[in-house]
Order: structure tokens, then sequence, then C-alpha cells
């Protein structure tokens, strides 16, 4: 709180600066309009320029004095008390339906990654056709210099808000999985867990009958390594399939037809710069979300594979059936009925939740690229999302992580109330906005996207 008072010390400096020498309106951090400033300075002036006698210039020029000091004083107030009430929860926009609290933050072990809704079954078309979805399920990543444990799975009673079951994640019986687990995504008998250039299948029957059973007990204690929320009914879960697609694997959807995978790119920061092969097309456009065509079942049918450089290593995976192309710093991807949707966030910054025109067949071009070290060069169907296919942007806290559409609600959550970031974020970034629940969004209360 030093620090940020600091912050706020220097920011008031400068306006204030700026005010008695200029003599212009400034703007307030409180509301869309100026505060006006100039008829404090005129004042000045007309009590420097009209004679009058020496008690009278000192009294007046002591009220402007005390009118600015008052100024700054109450500036500074209100802009403490901006930092101490902007994580208080408020009244929500009309488009977010419900809020739920993101358990595991109130230890730094893991940090929420993924989201998705649990299906009643595992048929394909679950994922999308029902009227209301009760249970979600979220994913996090361990921070393995706190925590011996694997990757998890919690899944949320919608109704009561509530954490009920928890997944431990295994590639192998006794080798646990300890990827970023950076998106998740039922798609038939499989809830897919993107990371490092592969897709991870786990039974989804498994999760849903273990969620079913009433008779489950909650344990005494909490296992070593896991926050106190986290203290619930568990079991194991073991990998039945892996997929390595082509894409850094950094989130994933799916859409009723298609599995999207994409990649996570920052070309300013070298841990994140592109795929060569992405970044080569004349678009300027670095980023690829990968689709790969599911059978009824939820495994992806490509079967069409090829070796590529990135990261400094050598790599094999399927050929996608499509790719979209789209800006950088994407978090998550989600396709509903006329529009897709980004989540786009880095670092001690606000989010943002951006839409876009659904890409169709029409708009669709032929992509040709060639991986670095192949000889051949491979297509694919693509299309591009940019300004040109922009509706509308919506401002969203800190940290926004994986999106996943289930027909009616988009899901998002955020990443910054973990203590591994929040505290550095809100040093760097006094004003920040951070929260600690996860969004129900309804599209159909976004004007701009016209449902």
């Amino acid at each position: 709180m030093l620090a940020a008072r600091k912050t706020i010390l220097i920011t008031i400096s400068i306006m204030f600066l700026t005010i008695i020498t200029g003599g212009l309106s400034a703007q307030t951090p409180f509301t869309d309009g100026p505060v006006e400033v100039k008829k404090t300075v005129e004042s000045a002036q007309a009590a420097v320029s009209e004679p009058s006698a020496s008690n009278e210039d000192t009294d007046k020029n002591s009220n402007i004095f005390k009118r600015i000091g008052n100024f700054f004083k109450n500036g500074f107030n209100k802009l403490v008390d901006a930092v101490k009430n902007r994580n208080k929860p408020g009244k929500l926009p009309s488009y977010i339906s419900r809020a739920i609290k993101i358990p595991g933050h109130e230890t730094a072990e893991f940090v929420f990654q993924g989201i998705c809704p649990m299906p009643p079954r595992t048929s394909l078309a679950a994922a999308k056709e029902e009227a209301f979805y009760r249970y979600i399920i979220l994913s996090y990543y361990p921070k393995t210099d706190k925590t011996s444990q694997p990757s998890q799975l919690i899944v949320i009673d919608s109704l009561t808000g509530l954490a009920i079951r928890r997944f431990a994640l295994y590639l192998e019986d006794g080798k646990p999985y300890t990827g970023h687990a950076g998106g998740i995504t039922v798609a038939g008998k499989y809830l897919w867990v993107a990371s490092g250039y592969k897709l991870y299948g786990f039974d989804l029957q498994q999760i849903i009958s273990f969620v079913a059973n009433k008779s489950l007990k909650t344990p005494e204690t909490p296992a070593d390594g896991l926050p106190p929320s986290f203290k619930l009914p568990a079991r194991d879960l073991i990998m039945k399939r892996s997929y390595p697609v082509d894409s850094t694997a950094s989130y994933v959807s799916f859409d009723g037809e298609h599995l999207w995978v994409g990649d996570f790119v920052k070309s300013s920061d070298s841990k994140y710069g592109p795929v060569p092969h992405h970044a080569a097309n004349s678009y300027q456009l670095k980023t690829w979300i990968s689709g790969y065509h599911v059978a009824k079942d939820g495994m992806p049918t490509a079967r069409q594979m090829y070796k590529f450089t990135s990261d400094g290593k050598s790599r094999e995976a399927y050929k996608p059936d499509r790719v979209i192309l789209c800006r950088e710093s994407v978090q998550g991807f989600a396709s509903g009925k006329g529009f897709v949707a980004l989540s786009i966030s880095y670092g001690a910054r606000s989010s943002k939740l951006a839409f876009y025109k659904q890409p169709g067949s029409n708009r669709a071009i032929k992509l040709s690229f060639k991986p670095e070290g192949q000889s051949k060069t491979y297509s694919a169907e693509a299309w591009v999302v940019d300004s040109e296919t922009h509706l509308t942007t919506l401002e969203l806290p800190a940290g926004s992580e994986d999106l996943e559409f289930d027909g009616k609600v988009l899901y998002v959550g955020f990443e910054g109330a973990s203590p591994n970031y929040r505290g550095k974020w809100t040093k760097l970034n006094p004003f920040l906005k951070i929260e600690d629940r996860f969004y129900l969004i309804s599209p159909r209360q976004i004007k701009e996207l016209g449902m």
C-alpha cells in the first residue's frame, strides 16, 4: 500500500502542476468529464490585478490556496479510496448473468486456467444441446516449486457456487501430468486438456459418474500441497488418448464439429514467439487457431502428419482441417452462432473480450504453408479474424483465460487473483481490477452482436 500511495502522490502532483501552470481543464479519474479549473486561475489573476488593502489581498490569496489545497487533498483521498475499493464486488453489467468464486487462489500452489461446462452424458451433441449445464469444470496448473501435486480439475455446482469434486491428472499410472492445462473442453467421450503442442484426452464418463456419486465423503484433512478449498472428494484420472497438434495448444474449445486449439503469441516476449510457419503469411497475423474435425466419439479425424521446428525443438503434429489467423495475446477462443470471441490478456493490464463476425465458407481462403524443415508445401481452409470483421470489444479484469460457449452461455475466468500474480500486478498498476470469480456471459445481452 505504501508503494501505491507513492504512485498516487506522484500522479496527483503531476496533475496539480499541470492545472496551476496551464490554466486548462483537467481530466478527473472518477468521471468521463473534465474538471474546470480555469475559474480558480482567473480568480487568482483578478486578485493580483485589482487594487485593494493588503489585508484583503492576503485573505484572498489565502482563500485561493486553501481551495487548491483542499482540491489536492480531496483528490488524493478519493484516489486512495479508489485503489482500496477497486476489487470490491459491485454491480455487474447486464450481460454477465453469474459470477462464481474461483477456488484454489487462497494459496499459491495452483493457478486457474481452463473452463467448460460438464454435459450430463458423453454423446457428441451433449456438449451444446442442453438448456442448462449445472456443473462447470475448471483446470489448474501446479507451481512446481510450491507443490508436487499434478495438474487438477475442480467441478463447481453452479446452483450453489460451491466446489464439489477434485480430479488429479496423470499421463499414466504413477506419472503425474504437470502441464499448463491452459484450456479444457468436452467432445464426445473425452474431456480434452490443451498444453505443450498436444491435446490430452481423459475419460468423461469417469468424471460424470464421480460427480453423480452422492455417497462420497469429504476428507477430514486436505492432501499435502493443495489449497484448503481443494479439500473435496477426489480421484485420479489417467489419460486415455493424446493427440499432437499444429499449435502451441495454449487453449481449446469445441463448436460441435471441430476442436479449436490455439497459440499464445507475444512477439515482444522471447518466451512466446510465434511458430515460424504460422507467422509466414501475407496478412501479418502470427497466431494460428487450428481446427480439427472430430468423429462421434470426440476423437479428431485428421491423419496426415508432418514435422516442424518450434521453440528450438523438432515436433510432429497432425495437419489441421481448418485454420483461423488472428492477432497476438490470445488466451482463449470460442465460436457461436454469428460470432467468434477472443480472450485477450497479458500481464498487469485489463483484459479484453473481443467479438468478430463468425467466419463463413464464403470468406474462406486457401492457406498454403511450409513447416520449417519441410520441403513440401501443405494447405488448409482458413479465415482471417481482424479489424474488418470486428463487432465489439468488452473490457474485463486482468488475466482472462480460456473461453467456452455452450450455445447460450459464454464462460471465462481469470488468473489474476492468484497470489502468484495479484501482488506483482497491482504493484505495477495500482488501479488494476482483479477478479476472483469466473463469469457466465450472455451474448444475447450484448447489443452489438445483434442476437
